[in-house]
């Protein structure tokens, strides 16, 4: 299983199938044969409008009121009816999608806790929007929301959700390992034996391809010193990983780069 390969694979058959080098909204829910990626790119662009929207607030004003939070939503429903990407950003956006599909196939649990950590609390009408996201575990979001209504809670942080999600079974959907072998031109077993992200190591962090991330892997290494490697690898980071420094995936590759700094005694 090549994540890479399978994304650039992706890439040049979208490439084919657009105008003027640019993406549009109504591209986007049937860009690939899989409704989950597609729903994982749209996912990833509501995302990362949120983060740019809630970094950018301004001291002076009170979000809060109704009138604004409903003007918000409003301007998104807006934007999102005239979503116009370049495809080179695109490609970094593929990427991680297709990365967080294949690890939620694989470790469905592992992936949509870490996916609720994007916001810092949620409530009925979050978790609902949430869903729509997801083609699979809609049982999963069912549950939630039976459990917050039962305890009526107006709002939950995320920690504590996620508190709820570690009391239920979540097993890997058998449709969603089919569908994402398909995407891969790999066998289903090769998907649902996936023990950690070992399988497809550090790719996923890179919005460039294989050999390239080979290339600066090893460059990191003959780096003089740990400092001059680490900043090497956190300037050619993706996006979501620039702004996730602290996170496992981050720290392991770290971890690993800087074995190869440590004098022998």
């Amino acid at each position: 299983m090549d994540l890479n390969r399978s994304c650039e694979n992706q890439l040049k058959k979208i490439e084919k199938t657009i105008s003027s080098n640019k993406v549009k909204g109504k591209d986007l829910i049937k860009i690939t044969d899989s409704k989950q990626l597609n729903l994982f790119l749209i996912k990833n662009i509501y995302d990362k409008w949120n983060k740019n929207f809630k970094k950018n607030k301004m001291n002076y004003f009170d979000y809060e009121t109704k009138e604004v939070e409903e003007a918000t939503k409003n301007m998104m429903n807006v934007l999102s009816n005239n979503i116009c990407i370049d495809f080179d950003e695109f490609k970094k956006l593929f990427y991680i999608s297709m990365a967080e599909i294949v690890e939620l196939a694989s470790k469905p649990k592992g992936f949509l806790k870490k996916d609720f950590l994007n916001y810092s609390w949620y409530d009925l009408e979050r978790i609902k929007i949430r869903s729509k996201y997801y083609e699979y575990f809609k049982d999963l979001f069912k549950i939630l929301i039976e459990k917050i209504e039962s305890n009526r809670e107006i709002s939950i942080k995320s920690h504590e959700l996620n508190k709820y999600v570690d009391e239920i079974t979540i097993e890997q959907n058998h449709e969603l390992v089919k569908e994402v072998s398909v995407l891969l031109e790999c066998n289903a077993e090769e998907i649902s034996n996936i023990k950690d992200k070992s399988e497809f190591p550090y790719y996923s962090l890179f919005s460039i391809n294989k050999n390239e991330v080979d290339s600066i892997i090893r460059e990191a290494k003959s780096k003089e010193n740990f400092e001059n490697a680490a900043v090497l690898i956190l300037d050619n980071l993706n996006e979501y990983y620039k702004k996730n420094l602290l996170s496992n995936d981050v720290k392991n590759l770290l971890f690993e780069i800087k074995k190869n700094h440590i004098s022998p005694s």
